[in-house]
Formats: structure tokens, C-alpha cells, sequence
């Protein structure tokens, strides 16, 4: 998982999936709550009430992970869907990260950076501080067609 890479593989993250329908069947469900659903003006239990529980180190993540771990899961997670998004399309997206350098170390700052120049997408990064860009991509001008700095 990317996020391993970011984090040097120090952190136990587990993603779980959460549906209401592990405990008793959609039908059901629907059945008990068709009276406040009908006051509601909506549906009130299903799928999409369903929900991505992230963990880190066996408790709940957005209650435990610093700044930089929120942001190294955020940036993990876009990776992972742009390299979906090839297999499935067979076409290379953009990559768009914004505020690249904001809260994370110097070794997740450099693995992002890695990444960026091993990928074969146009991306757009950007960070509040243009300098910080040009000193992590110092040397690597061979590997973009063009940087440009604004």
C-alpha cells in the first residue's frame, strides 16, 4: 500500500468496511424504518449509509493521526485511485496534489516526490512556497518536460 511507503511501513493502518446489512437484511431494515423514513422524506438505511473506517494502530484514525498522517492518507489514497483508474481506462489521468509540502515530514515529502517523478501522468502540484518545490525537484529537470514556477 502507498501508505506503507509513506509512513516506512511504522504504522499499522486497516481500512474496514462498515454496512449496516452485517447485522440484519436490507428488507428488514427498510421495514423497521418506513415510519420515520416517510417523515423523513428519505431513505434512512442502506448502502449508502454504509462507510470506510479507517484505523491506525487499532483506533480510529481521524481521531489519532496527526496532520501529517491525515495528509500521507489523503495523498495515499489518490495514488491509489489514479493507478485504478489507468488499469481500468488503459489511459493515464492527471494527478492533481494540492499543497504537496503542507504538514508532512522530510522522508513523506521526498517519497511523494519519488513518486512524482518515477509516474508517466501530468501532474499538478502546488505549495504555498514556491521555493520548497524548486529545492525538492532540484536536479530531476531531466525527468519533466517543463517545470514551471509561479
Amino acid at each position: 500500500m502507498r501508505y506503507d511507503a509513506l509512513s516506512n511501513a511504522d504504522e499499522d493502518v486497516v481500512l474496514k468496511y462498515q454496512s449496516s446489512l452485517e447485522h440484519e437484511g436490507l428488507l428488514q431494515q427498510l421495514h423497521a424504518a418506513r415510519h420515520k423514513d416517510c417523515l423523513l422524506q428519505r431513505t434512512s438505511v442502506g448502502i449508502h449509509k454504509d462507510d470506510l473506517l479507517f484505523e491506525l494502530n487499532q483506533r480510529p484514525f481521524k481521531q489519532v493521526a496527526s496532520q501529517g498522517q491525515k495528509k500521507s492518507m489523503i495523498f495515499a489514497l489518490k495514488w491509489a485511485q489514479h493507478q485504478w483508474l489507468q488499469e481500468q481506462t488503459g489511459k493515464t489521468p492527471m494527478l492533481l496534489l494540492d499543497d504537496l509540502f503542507e504538514k508532512l515530514d522530510a522522508k513523506r515529502s521526498a517519497q511523494l516526490i519519488e513518486w512524482i517523478l518515477e509516474t508517466e501522468a501530468q501532474v499538478f502540484l502546488t505549495d504555498t512556497h514556491p521555493d520548497r518545490v524548486a529545492d525538492a525537484l532540484k536536479g530531476s529537470e531531466n525527468n519533466w518536460g517543463k517545470i514551471v514556477f509561479s
